[in-house]
Order: C-alpha cells, then structure tokens, then sequence
C-alpha cells in the first residue's frame, strides 16, 4: 500500500471515529436533559394532586440512573403519605449517595418539621401572640429540641 493510500485511510478511519465518538457525547447531554424533562414531569404531576403519574414519571428515572438524588428526594416526598417505610428506604438511599446534597438536606428539613406537633406549636404562637414571649420562646425550645425548622425559624426568633 503506497503512502498516499495509507495516510487516505487514516483520514477517513480517524473521521469515522470523530463522527461515531460525537453522538455518545451528544448522548449523555441528551440523556441529562430527558432527566431533567421526567423530573419537572413529575413535580408537575405532584402539583397537580397526580402521584400515581408522579411516581411512574420518577421510577423511570430511578430505572436510568437509581442514584438521582432528585429522583430519590422527589420519591422521598411522594410516599411520606403513601408508604412510610417506602419513603423511609428512599431516604436512607439519599443519604447514602449524596449526604451533603442539597436533597438531602431539604429532606431533612421536611422530617424535623413534619415531626413538629401542631397543638404545641399551636399553644407557642397563643403564647406569643397574648404577649407572653418568655413562656413562648420555652414552648418553641421543647417543641424543636434545638435550632427551629427553617419555615418556623422566623416566627421563632422574632418571638425571642
């Protein structure tokens, strides 16, 4: 095979590979923006009172990638009505492949709120609003055992 024959084949060998290599790279940027579709798919349908539809929309993500801390988060969320213990293992599973994930810590949030016993917390704001903010703040510090969740931080320490 001469030279010029040689390096002819190089070229097209070398920009059959360019060309087969570019899909693949194009691929995953595709793969992460369908992700991204089925997770705003399934926020949407959870909007929308739907979490049979949110929940099929999040399994075919957690089919794909079974590490999406927005899909495991989003899943977490879903069955804290639906099954417990489901969301429970989706938790565990989060913490597991992202513990300092911003998930991860908006789950963490919503649990220590959902924890928050309503009467007591109803009994503090009582406290407050008939101006007796010492009796208040002890209430808010038994009903939160230490640093209050983020959506009652303000009444809190306006209350202080």
């Amino acid at each position: 095979m001469s030279g010029k024959r040689f390096n002819e084949w190089l070229v097209a060998g070398l920009l059959g590979t360019t060309l087969t290599m570019a899909p693949g790279l194009s691929l995953g940027q595709s793969s992460d923006a369908s992700v991204q579709r089925l997770l705003d798919q399934a926020e949407f349908w959870r909007g929308n009172n739907r979490p049979d539809l949110a929940a099929d929309t999040l399994q075919r993500v957690l089919a794909a990638d079974p590490d999406n801390p927005a899909a495991l988060y989003q899943m977490a969320v879903l069955e804290q009505e639906r099954d417990p213990a489901a969301a429970q293992r989706y938790a565990e599973r989060l913490r597991q492949v992202a513990p300092n994930s911003d998930y991860a810590r908006r789950l963490n949030e919503r649990l220590r709120r959902q924890d928050v016993d309503a009467e007591q917390l109803r009994d503090a704001r009582q406290l407050a609003r008939a101006g007796n903010a010492k009796a208040a703040v002890s209430r808010y510090e038994e009903l939160f055992d230490g640093a209050p969740p983020a959506d009652l931080a303000l009444e809190y320490y306006q209350t202080l």
